[in-house]
Parts: structure tokens; sequence; C-alpha cells
């Protein structure tokens, strides 16, 4: 059986909240069904940390939202890969580039959108119609909390069959290792 060739899509590429997220992801998923890769749009530290883990891992660093030559690498990239689903970190630019490359199945993960209901009525035009819009160009939409779910749905007219909220994952062996830190300053009396 072929494995499932997925394309994850970043920003950037420092290991921070969205990365670690990303990284979580990648380390939990079966290898043995799924062949991940990562684009980010900077370079960073995440690029190698990535290939280091056996996925592959490019860096297209984007000047601006509407950055053609970035676009064309993009859609080159994934022509080549021929990538089964496309799940983005970095909002439509990657889905776009993803539906037009004729990948099957899009998601694009929204890891806040940064409003809460007061601040709806003061959002200017372009930003509401561009969220709008978003749903037409996903299979699904991810978000991390129940507000910006019911924001989605309810505000911008997405529809809520194509929304799932998965509260912010913890890496619980990370946990681990803080309780561990804890016990040992507790054990040797260190404040």
């Amino acid at each position: 059986m072929a494995k499932y060739k997925i394309l994850c899509t970043l920003n950037q590429a420092r290991v921070a909240g969205t990365e670690k997220h990303l990284l979580i992801l990648l380390r939990n998923l079966n290898r043995d069904l799924f062949d991940p890769a990562v684009v980010c749009f900077s370079d960073g530290p995440l690029i190698e940390l990535l290939r280091k883990q056996g996925i592959k891992a490019w860096s297209l660093k984007r000047e601006r939202f509407l950055d053609y030559p970035t676009a064309k690498r993009l859609y080159s990239l994934i022509k080549e890969y021929k990538f089964d689903l496309l799940h983005s970190h970095c909002g439509q630019f990657a889905c776009i580039i993803a539906k037009l490359a004729g990948v099957p199945y899009l998601i694009e993960t929204r890891h806040g959108l940064y409003l809460n209901f007061d601040q709806l009525d003061k959002v200017n035009f372009l930003r509401s119609l561009i969220n709008k819009n978003k749903a037409k160009f996903v299979d699904m939409t991810i978000t991390v909390n129940k507000i910006d779910k019911k924001i989605l749905s309810e505000k911008f007219g997405a529809p809520e069959n194509k929304i799932r909220e998965v509260a912010n994952g913890l890496d619980l062996e990370e946990i681990k290792s803080l309780k561990i830190a804890a016990q040992i300053k507790n054990e040797l009396q260190i404040a």
C-alpha cells in the first residue's frame, strides 16, 4: 500500500508555538501510513531539525502575501511530489496554490483569529471578505479553541461541518520533564 503524502506549510522556520505543535503532530504520525514533508516560508533551525528526523523540508522565502516566484516554486514542488493532502498552518497562500496544483484534500489550522465578539464589528471589509471566503478553498478548518470556531461559523459564515476544534496540544513528555525538574528542585531545596 502506498503511503499517503502530506505537505505541511508554515510561515516561520523557528522552533516556537506553531512549529512545536507541528513537531508533536509529526512525531506521532504513523510513518508506515504517512509520508510527511514541510515547507516553511522563511529560513530557520526547524528545517534542519526536520531533516534530521527524516522529514523532507524546504525553505521557500516569501517576501509578501502575493509572491509569484514563491507561488511558482511551491506549485512545482507540489506537482513533483504529488501530495495527497496539504495541511496549512500559515493561512490561505499555500491552500490556493495547492488547490490550483490539484491536491485532493486541503486542511487549514487557524492558530488564532485574535478577535473576540466585541472586536468583530471593527473588522475591516477586506479582512472580513477574506475570512468569509477562506472556507471555499479548504475541505476542513481546524481551530485551536471554541471561540474561534464559533466566530468562523457565526460571523464569517464558514460551514460548521467543515470546522473542527482541536484544543491546543501539549507535549506530555515535556510536561513530565517539568514535573521531574520541580521534584529535583524540591529535593535539593532550591527555590
